[in-house]
This record gives C-alpha cells, sequence and structure tokens, in this order.
C-alpha cells in the first residue's frame, strides 16, 4: 500500500474510532491496520448492531479496505443482513460510487448506524401500537365473558371446555395481540404464556 494512501486510511480509521466510540446503536472494530503487517493487507472494519432487538435480525457489517484505498481502490462493503441491504444497499452503492479517490468509511459507517436507530426507533413504535390494543382486546374481551357469563346465568347450566396449545415461542407484541384478537372474536377466555415456549390456555 502507498505510503500516502496508508497514512490517509490510518488517520480516517482513527478519526471514525473516535467519532464512534460509545456510540448507542454500533460498535466499530477494527483488524489489519497493524503497522506490523504487509503492507498489501486489507484493513477490515466490522460494524457491529448495539443492543439490537432480536426482532430486527441484524448481523454485523463488513468494510474491506484493498491496497490501494483511497487512492486507487474503493472499499468491499458486506452489509450483512437483509435489513441492512433494504435501508442501506442503495445509499451505500451510491457512496461507493462517487467515492474515487476520496474517504468514504465514515459515510458507510454512519448509514448503518443511522439504519439501526430508525429500526429500533420504529421497533418501539409498533411495540407501543401493539400494547395499547392489547389492552384494548382485554378490556373487549373481559366484556364479552361478562356478557356470556350472565346470558348462561339466565339460561341455565354453562360446560367450559378447556384446551392446552403449544408454540415454539411467542414474543412479538403483535403475536400476542393476534391471541387476544382471536379469544374475542371467537368469544373465548384463557391465558397464555410468553417466552419460549409459548403456551396458550384455552376455554370456552
Amino acid at each position: 500500500m502507498e505510503e500516502g494512501a496508508r497514512e490517509r486510511l490510518q488517520d480516517e480509521v482513527e478519526a471514525l474510532l473516535a467519532i464512534f466510540e460509545g456510540h448507542e446503536d454500533v460498535l466499530v472494530e477494527v483488524a489489519g491496520l497493524d503497522p506490523a503487517m504487509h503492507d498489501q493487507a486489507a484493513v477490515v472494519v466490522t460494524v457491529i448492531p448495539n443492543d439490537a432487538p432480536q426482532e430486527l435480525q441484524l448481523a454485523s457489517t463488513r468494510v474491506e479496505l484493498l491496497s490501494g484505498y483511497p487512492e486507487r481502490t474503493r472499499p468491499t462493503v458486506d452489509l450483512g443482513c437483509p435489513f441492512f441491504v433494504d435501508r442501506c444497499g442503495e445509499e451505500v452503492a451510491e457512496i461507493l460510487e462517487m467515492s474515487d479517490g476520496q474517504e468514504c468509511l465514515y459515510q458507510v459507517v454512519q448509514c448503518v448506524a443511522q439504519a439501526v436507530s430508525e429500526g429500533k426507533s420504529e421497533l418501539r413504535e409498533e411495540e407501543a401500537l401493539a400494547r395499547e390494543e392489547q389492552l384494548r382486546l382485554e378490556r373487549q374481551l373481559e366484556q364479552t365473558l361478562a356478557d356470556a357469563n350472565n346470558k348462561g346465568k339466565e339460561g341455565g347450566e354453562v360446560v367450559l371446555g378447556r384446551r392446552l396449545c403449544f408454540s415454539h415461542h411467542i414474543i412479538a407484541p403483535s403475536k400476542r395481540s393476534a391471541v387476544v384478537g382471536w379469544a374475542l372474536e371467537l368469544k373465548l377466555g384463557g391465558c397464555s404464556k410468553i417466552g419460549w415456549p409459548g403456551l396458550i390456555a384455552v376455554e370456552g
């Protein structure tokens, strides 16, 4: 790697690490910048999502800086997962296309960090809406069961059936709301156990 290009790369990586030190959404790691390593060795920057919810199914992004970067070569970027491909693919491609001879590592990492931040924010909003919907359905279900109980007292003995349903897991707020919604639709009572595995006790 040319001496000037190597110095520019070192300066860029040092600035990048300083900017993203303690970042809320991503952790940046660098390998291959050791001065003892051969100048032709690639430098690899890994962007790791920090404290990301499992629902987003995120993976690390890998940026490989080959010999000659930034003067003669562009970075090779592996976004790592469909979420980043959807959110960052076009923007990263445009950054790389316009980067000839110029540093672009910060722009790529910032794009990934922004995607993580937006994904977490959107998921929090979805969870809040799902919780509100679940509470509404639970109140409606309680009222429906109370009405059914009153009708049963007026019409004679009520015979209940009970079933226990197994699920690999019940985690997502949307799935939990769906369980309550089905119970309301079918006029059933019961309870559910969230986590791994998920269990649904049905009575009606």
